[in-house]
């Protein structure tokens, strides 16, 4: 079985400071699931209608590491990424212990270590900076999916959905207890993949810019951003090996 999270809900300021936004909405509720299957090797395989955004087998990133208040950001290339290319965004909002930020993709996976007492974020993007836009009709889809490798701490994750300029749908995911987000463990103390699945009848438009008459639509994303925020004492560890839409 699958551990999966669906919905979720009010937000901390801090959280949203750290992607420098402004919107919060939404509430959770989680349940076992097994719409996807686990293979032998321990991988959730996705069934053969999903449309995969990014498996980060392709666009590798080498170890990357900051301490300093600020934004740095890093372009990839790859045929498995949506529009072959990942945009790679690390910002560190506050950092008193002068603690590291780390992050590197390789083997299939992202893996992200923010340290002690940062308030930060790592965040993909997927269309910016291109000629074309990603023209994803979604309109099919029932949920987007991100797969952790397996126990993680606790984090936040938001995702935008953008079409038509600065048009966009938003989803914000908090108010879980933090074992939800950490993920599964079997009794042997392995580590078991699981599922942050996110409903996208869940997600809220908002009309930034009313100039444009065209609003968000589900059949013509052009730009998505999918956020990793920690603004906990603790920090935040963890690895992604997939994101996609069934």
């Amino acid at each position: 079985m699958i551990l999966v999270l669906t919905s979720c809900s009010k937000e901390s300021s801090e959280a949203e400071e750290a992607i420098t936004m402004g919107e919060n909405k939404n509430i959770t509720s989680v349940k076992i699931v097994s719409s996807n299957t686990i293979s032998q090797k321990g991988e959730v395989e996705v069934g053969g209608n999903a449309l995969v955004l990014d498996d980060f087998n392709t666009g590798p990133l080498a170890q990357q590491s900051s301490n300093t208040i600020g934004t740095e950001n890093y372009d990839q290339n790859g045929a498995s990424i949506q529009g072959d290319k990942r945009t790679v965004v690390t910002r560190i909002k506050k950092n008193q212990d002068v603690q590291s930020l780390k992050t590197k993709i390789s083997n299939g996976k992202i893996i992200a270590s923010i340290g002690y007492g940062i308030t930060g974020v790592i965040e993909l993007q997927y269309g910016w900076g291109m000629p074309k836009k990603l023209n994803l009709d979604l309109s099919g889809y029932q949920y987007m999916n991100v797969e952790y490798e397996g126990k993680s701490n606790f984090g936040r994750v938001y995702v935008d959905l953008f079409s038509n300029g600065p048009n966009r749908a938003f989803w914000r995911g908090a108010g879980n207890p933090t074992d939800v987000y950490q993920g599964s463990i079997a009794s042997n103390g392995s580590n078991r993949p699981f599922v942050l699945k996110i409903p996208l009848v869940q997600f809220t438009s908002a009309q930034d810019n009313a100039g444009i008459e065209n609003k968000f639509t589900m059949d013509d994303v052009d730009n998505i951003k999918v956020y990793f925020i920690t603004q906990s004492t603790p920090g935040l560890n963890f690895a992604v090996k997939k994101i996609w839409f069934e």
